[in-house]
């Protein structure tokens, strides 16, 4: 599995405009910047480790459809972000099942 400092940096790579972002800025054209690029360097975690199968499985079929490598992480990244709203409005734990299910039927989206 890559670092956390290396997914980060691919990120950063792929969203240059959060490059000088100060810490405390919560928006940058109606995106939270931090979070966008957690998010991103954590499907890109989750591509090299086998925690989530399921994640390399929807990014592969995607890939195959034509989408660009930074379609499919926004796009893998809903259901993550999803979880997280979950687990931080109603404190709960994060729910692998349904992060897998909601990943599995991006697959049928496109």
């Amino acid at each position: 599995m890559i670092s956390e400092d290396e997914a980060f940096e691919k990120a950063l790579r792929m969203h240059p405009q959060y490059m000088n972002v100060p810490e405390g800025q919560e928006k940058v054209d109606g995106v939270n910047p931090h979070l966008h690029l957690y998010i991103h360097a954590v499907i890109e975690r989750q591509l090299t480790s086998d925690e989530f199968p399921v994640v390399k499985e929807v990014f592969i079929e995607l890939m195959k459809k034509g989408l660009t490598r930074h379609q499919v992480i926004h796009i893998i990244g809903k259901p993550l972000a999803r979880q997280i709203y979950y687990m931080l409005k109603e404190n709960k734990p994060f729910n692998s099942e349904i992060y897998e299910k909601d990943l599995l039927e991006i697959k049928d989206q496109f």
